[in-house]
């Protein structure tokens, strides 16, 4: 547990550097967000940078409650991203996920209030992937709602559970991430 409290403040300190690189250089989102959550975007940067090695990869803002990955490229139209992440240290349960919607900003024609893949990130104890599972939007059922809250995930390696909200069966799920443990070090 003492292990978990340094590893945690060592990463707080991290977070706090990467506030001084320019956005598109950082590795890790800015201060402020949940520790689990920063450490699923962490993983979930260098798969989007491994899967889309071509493309300019930005970490949204803190306040930006739709997208947390925006993937771009020549030829790739705008990924927006929604990542969510739990743990072996938690219960499951995932953050409030947050409906869609095609709002475009008339001031800079960015679309500020959507996403179009939902990635839900598995953790094992040492806070490493064990599954990624890629929805698209037809995938999660909002049900009239603007949020889903108390969702939680389909175990990794098991061919049921999970909320109904979302369609497991459907999604996109990746279980090698050997090419992420070689290029994806904390220390560098």
């Amino acid at each position: 547990c003492d292990s978990q409290l340094e590893y945690f403040s060592r990463l707080e300190k991290l977070q706090q550097a990467e506030n001084e690189q320019p956005v598109a250089d950082r590795l890790l989102p800015g201060k402020g967000d949940q520790k689990t959550g920063l450490i699923g975007e962490y993983w979930a940067l260098h798969y989007a940078r491994y899967t889309y090695p071509s493309a300019t990869i930005t970490l949204a803002g803190h306040s930006q409650k739709f997208w947390d990955l925006q993937i771009a490229g020549p030829e790739l139209p705008p990924l927006y991203v929604q990542v969510k992440t739990v743990s072996a240290f938690g219960q499951g349960k995932l953050s409030p996920i947050h409906q869609p919607n095609n709002a475009t900003s008339a001031k800079t024609s960015q679309t500020s209030g959507t996403w179009n893949e939902l990635w839900i990130l598995q953790l094992d104890r040492r806070l490493h992937p064990l599954a990624l599972w890629r929805f698209h939007p037809a995938q999660v059922q909002f049900a009239n709602a603007e949020q889903i809250t108390g969702a939680t995930i389909r175990q990794a390696g098991t061919i049921r559970g999970g909320s109904r909200c979302l369609d497991w069966d459907q999604a996109t799920l990746v279980t090698d991430f050997a090419h992420l443990a070689l290029t994806a070090s904390p220390s560098g």
